[in-house]
């Protein structure tokens, strides 16, 4: 458990440094492309040296993305000897085509290996050169050799067998092909899975055959919009941070960027991923069923005016971001109401003790929770509300984190949407002064 609690955290670290670089070569691309010419090949950018000049900014804000994201997980666990494998790992991702699945990798594998060699005893004499010179250089090795002899053969062989395989299927089962393009799509949002599959359905165009194209069209831009539309329809089940990547995200999902979604997906993968792959799905198999055709190599509502059969097209994406914001909102919620440990282990717990006076018995009900959860070994922090205000404001991440909510209070607790999320349980003020063991017993149980 501890693990795993530890993992996200350093994934999580990463993410919120490369969610700039996201967000910025995002918006900066959605403008270029949303105002240039849509034409068979793509937006047409020769009429306008200022939007290309756009364009070509943004997309140098995407290509620091990987880095910056594996550079900052090594940095999460070996402290600042782990940015330079994480960089260079992030940097030969991109190089080998292993998209973010494997930036992640590569931070991962630089972050520990750091971390190992940090540990390593030297000679004192050697100390000073450790950090600047011996741990850049051996983990950089490290996680080279990885990405470039180990990494990169495999994934250009499992690019060709795809290749050879959605051959194939173009003439077979539509519903079949529907499915697998769009779980190709989302499944690593713009990594090499993903190009895969759009590059089959660019190839596809000159061969006269629009259908592949619209099938990923409907499914590129699904990740992000059921993203950006779960963090507006449940807003307290995110972050701000979170909440502004999903603004981002709905603004690239609107423009056909599929990285959009990235910000979550490296937070939360084991949730995230199977969402979108879903939405994309389903929206891939509604545009194949229904003839939608795409005569341009992109996707997203923007190439809307030379999309065969708009109607079924807007369905698809609708369906799709539906079906990915519903279920990602399902799952998050079950992960914070289930909690993460077993019946009468220890917990996270939130609580709120608020009087009509808010002097006395809110500091005493606060002093009696606190001491007696910590007794059992909870984890456990307590706002007081009263006449001097709130005190002790419980921040978003203690919230999204704890498995219950205690709300000892005789009065209306302030800002109660706060907690919408997790399950509550109010009682009396005088309750938690009086008898607090029982009632950690009973939230336990």
């Amino acid at each position: 458990m501890d693990l795993l609690k530890h993992l996200r955290q350093h994934l999580l670290t990463g993410v919120s440094h490369a969610i700039p670089f996201i967000a910025c070569g995002g918006i900066l691309l959605a403008c270029s492309i949303a105002l240039a010419p849509m034409t068979p090949t793509g937006p047409d950018f020769s009429a306008s040296p200022t939007l290309e000049l756009i364009h070509e900014l943004g997309t140098g804000a995407f290509q620091l993305m990987l880095p910056v994201l594996a550079g900052y997980i090594a940095y999460s666990i070996a402290g600042r000897p782990g940015l330079v494998p994480g960089f260079i790992g992030g940097f030969l991702s991109d190089r080998v085509e292993a998209g973010f699945l494997g930036a992640l990798l590569a931070g991962l594998v630089a972050g520990y290996v750091a971390e190992a060699i940090k540990k390593v005893r030297v000679p004192l004499w050697a100390r000073p050169v450790m950090p600047i010179l011996v741990l850049p250089v051996l983990s950089s090795i490290v996680v080279g050799v990885l990405m470039l002899k180990i990494v990169g053969g495999p994934i250009a062989l499992l690019m060709a067998g795809t290749n050879e395989l959605l051959a194939n299927l173009s003439s077979g089962n539509g519903a079949l092909l529907g499915l697998i393009l769009g779980a190709m799509i989302a499944i690593d949002m713009g990594g090499p899975i993903n190009k895969t599959a759009f590059f089959f359905g660019a190839a596809m165009i000159r061969e006269g055959d629009f259908r592949i194209m619209g099938a990923c069209a409907a499914a590129i831009c699904t990740p992000p919009l059921g993203m950006g539309l779960a963090t507006l329809v449940r807003r307290h089940l995110w972050s701000r941070e979170e909440r502004e990547a999903g603004l981002a995200g709905l603004t690239m999902g609107m423009v056909g960027i599929t990285e959009g979604a990235i910000p979550f997906a490296a937070a939360d993968p084991l949730r995230v991923i199977p969402c979108i792959m879903a939405g994309s799905m389903v929206a891939s198999v509604i545009a194949m069923m229904s003839g939608v055709g795409d005569h341009a190599p992109h996707g997203g509502p923007i190439v809307l005016p030379i999309i065969d059969h708009k109607f079924a097209y807007v369905i698809a994406i609708l369906a799709g971001t539906a079906v990915t914001s519903l279920s990602s909102i399902v799952l998050r919620l079950r992960s914070r109401r289930r909690g993460r440990v077993g019946k009468g282990g220890v917990m996270k717990i939130v609580a709120v003790t608020a009087c009509p006076t808010g002097i006395a018995h809110t500091y005493m009900a606060a002093e009696q929770l606190g001491k007696t959860a910590r007794a059992l070994g909870h984890q456990i922090k307590v706002e007081t509300q009263g006449a001097m205000g709130i005190e002790n404001e419980l921040s978003e991440h203690d919230i999204r984190e704890a498995e219950v909510a205690i709300f000892a209070a005789d009065i209306a607790v302030e800002k109660r949407e706060r907690f919408e999320a997790i399950r509550v349980i109010q009682v009396p003020v005088r309750e938690a002064i009086s008898n607090a063991s029982a009632l950690l017993a009973r939230v336990s149980a």
